[in-house]
């Protein structure tokens, strides 16, 4: 939120760049009001010099997006996780009080309460706590079990951990820029909030966030959500590989790629050629060396494969690979490259296409791009938690003045 009423705030550091996006809801439409963006962001809590860039990144992407809007972030959805982000389908119940034997809104939320800390480990935090179903008496597969008369109510909660390590210091930057967190969000399912349809869900969906360091999967089925995990491959990967193999500096790498790159291997390309700078001083002056374009492709692909295969096993060992999901949705800077779609078709055998936000409304051009994901992503659910308070509180308010109406 900010200093005006009725706005929402993002902010994404799972990507090539820190990213704040702000919107603003006009009755029921959320409409783009402002975003800063900077480069260049990591989650390497160990290097001190990183540490100090990134946290210098966050405070520059919020002041570009207050200076936009003409307005003050005080508080933002963050996205948070990294290669070690993993999911638990836990199973819990709770005894309904015998004087009313009817499920309310304080039973179900003191068994996903339940659920959420019973599977709770050490150097672990919830990131997430997602509800799959209830029993409630003998009725089973329930979405709202509330107002079902029974003895005992169960749910089968999807918990999502990450690091403790890595997400304390990922609120500890957003802090560092004056700013609270309201709540975190595995950058996977923030992206496939902003960019996936109810009907995709429903028929079974898997969605890959490539980000800077890791990359986030998640995938869907029936509606709801059956898997949440990292994968230990990002865009640094790609450009350490390709800074090696050329001998270069990072930033040119990270050019490299951005200009000339194509996870698809074309023989016409080794008759392409590309100057490189070489590493160092010296690559400020004419020296280097002339590479064929195909070795960058080929550098790219057997990277892009390698994730792609990471995603298939993950699919595979939650039973999700033969059939139960049917389409994949990639995202993240990584995914504008030509030729993703085409390698994550050939290696998954799904039907795949690169996911872009279409919301808020008003939503910039430039931003309608898979890096721009994830943080439209992070809005939209911090509009959806806004307006879910909101209900909260009406409810208690009605149920506090019939108690009123039946006492007098």
């Amino acid at each position: 939120m900010t200093d005006k009423e009725n706005t929402y705030v993002g902010i994404d550091m799972s990507g090539s760049q820190t990213r704040c996006l702000v919107a603003a809801s006009e009755g029921s439409v959320l409409r783009y009001v402002s975003c800063g963006s900077m480069p260049p962001a990591c989650w390497n809590a160990d290097d001190q010099r990183e540490q100090q860039l990134t946290q210098e990144s966050v405070l520059e992407a919020v002041c570009e997006a207050e200076n936009e809007g003409g307005l003050t972030v005080l508080s933002a959805v963050v996205g948070v996780g990294g290669a070690q982000v993993h999911s638990y389908l836990v199973h819990s119940s709770v005894a309904v009080p015998r004087g009313r034997q009817t499920v309310q809104a304080a039973d179900v939320a003191k068994v996903v309460r339940k659920a959420a800390n019973g599977a709770t480990s050490p150097g672990s935090t919830v990131l997430q706590v997602v509800p799959m179903e209830f029993v409630a008496g003998a009725r089973a597969g329930l979405s709202n079990p509330v107002g079902y008369p029974a003895h005992r109510l169960e749910a089968y909660v999807r918990v999502i951990f990450t690091p403790q390590a890595e997400h304390d210091h990922a609120n500890w930057l957003v802090n560092q820029a004056s700013v609270r967190v309201d709540e975190t969000l595995v950058p996977g399912f923030a992206s496939a909030y902003g960019t996936l349809v109810e009907a995709e869900r429903a028929r079974g969906v898997a969605h890959l966030d490539i980000g800077k360091t890791s990359s986030s999967l998640t995938a869907y089925r029936g509606g709801l959500l059956r898997l949440a995990s990292g994968l230990p491959i990002g865009r640094d990967h790609l450009m350490n590989d390709v800074s090696r193999a050329f001998g270069t500096d990072p930033r040119v790498a990270t050019s490299l790629i951005s200009d000339f790159g194509s996870a698809v291997y074309r023989d016409e390309f080794s008759r392409v050629y590309v100057f490189v700078p070489s590493e160092g001083p010296s690559r400020r002056t004419s020296q280097g060396r002339v590479w064929a374009r195909d070795m960058l492709d080929k550098i790219i692909a057997l990277r892009i494969e390698e994730c792609m295969t990471l995603a298939l096993d993950e699919l595979r060992h939650e039973g999700l690979a033969d059939g139960a999901v049917r389409s994949l949705v990639v995202t993240g800077d990584i995914a504008d490259l030509p030729g993703v779609r085409e390698m994550a078709q050939t290696v998954l055998g799904l039907r795949t296409r690169i996911g872009t936000p279409s919301r808020p409304e008003g939503l910039p051009e430039a931003l309608r791009s898979p890096g721009w994901a994830c943080a439209a992503g992070l809005v939209l659910y911090a509009h959806r938690l806004a307006r879910r308070s909101e209900q909260v509180f009406e409810n208690q308010y009605h149920a506090a003045m019939r108690e009123e109406e039946q006492a007098a």
